[in-house]
């Protein structure tokens, strides 16, 4: 819904309001589809594990006649679709959108829907906002990129350096081993380090983000770099569908050029990937200007 701050006056404001209730996916179907259009014919449910979904051959016109309808600039394709084909038989959809709500619910499961030409990776959007995560990041980086001034490469200007607009998960991982190395050389020498102002900062920023782990779910005695590295996304991928659609929820991804190519990913946090291999391969994690993507088929299955 737009901003409050976008209508001037209480007309503009009331206006607003009138269009919203007078704007519902009903009222979309019932103006779109004939009376004989809108029965649907297939059986449809949700699963508890990702899955691909098929449309009945009896409904796949009306499906896609009203896959690129909205009430507005908020709904996205293929929204008033699955809210039609999941009022059918068995089953109950109620529209959501609107702030931190999901796009739907569907028999009580949220479920977010995306419009994306592949269903992998899929795109979360930009992260600025994820301060935690993004404070972690840049010690880790901080570290690994100190390190690499000093000893990266052969000669000037050889040296790479990481940042938090563009990243993978392998470099979260080699960030987290420089940072454990670092961790190992103070906690090693440090009755004499401790005579210096800079390593009384550096063990202070040990400490503080050692705190901020533990804080997002990763309790282990003994740090690991690939727990760490781990910690980390699962913490971005929490707080980036921590609501819509969130754990036990669904991203349902239709694709813009066959609406009937459709696949629902199930979000279950607790059986989220701890393979390194996978996490490490091209396309299942990364950052790229700030936008994060995500292959779910490899996180979640």
């Amino acid at each position: 819904m737009e901003s409050f701050l976008k209508h001037n006056t209480n007309y503009d404001f009331g206006q607003m309001i009138n269009e919203a209730s007078n704007s519902s996916f009903d009222k979309i179907i019932d103006e779109t589809l004939s009376d004989e259009e809108r029965k649907v014919h297939g059986r449809y449910s949700l699963q508890k594990k990702s899955f691909k979904l098929t449309i009945d051959r009896k409904d796949q016109s009306t499906f896609k006649k009203l896959f690129k309808t909205a009430p507005d600039k908020t709904v996205g394709n293929g929204e008033v679709s699955l809210y039609w084909l999941f009022n059918g038989p068995g089953n109950t959809a109620k529209e959501t959108r609107g702030g931190n709500d999901p796009d739907l619910l569907i028999n009580r499961k949220a479920v977010e829907v995306k419009a994306y030409p592949y269903h992998d990776p899929i795109s979360l959007g930009r992260f600025q906002d994820r301060r935690v995560f993004r404070a972690m990041v840049n010690t880790l980086f901080g570290i690994a990129n100190l390190e690499n001034a000093f000893g990266g490469g052969e000669g000037r200007g050889q040296q790479t350096f990481k940042g938090e607009l563009s990243f993978k998960y392998q470099d979260l991982l080699s960030s987290a081993e420089s940072f454990l190395n670092l961790k190992e050389v103070i906690s090693g020498n440090n009755k004499a380090l401790m005579k210096f102002p800079i390593f009384k900062q550096i063990q202070k920023t040990i400490s503080s983000f050692e705190g901020q782990l533990k804080s997002i779910g990763y309790n282990e005695r003994n740090l690991n770099a690939n727990g760490i590295a781990i910690a980390l996304m699962r913490h971005l991928i929490e707080v980036s569908v921590g609501d819509k659609p969130g754990d036990k929820g669904y991203i349902a991804n239709l694709k813009d050029k066959d609406p009937l190519d459709i696949y629902f990913h199930y979000i279950d946090f607790s059986n989220m990937t701890t393979d390194e291999k996978v996490l490490s391969s091209k396309g299942t994690f990364s950052i790229n200007g700030g936008v994060f993507k995500a292959n779910f088929s490899r996180l979640f299955g």
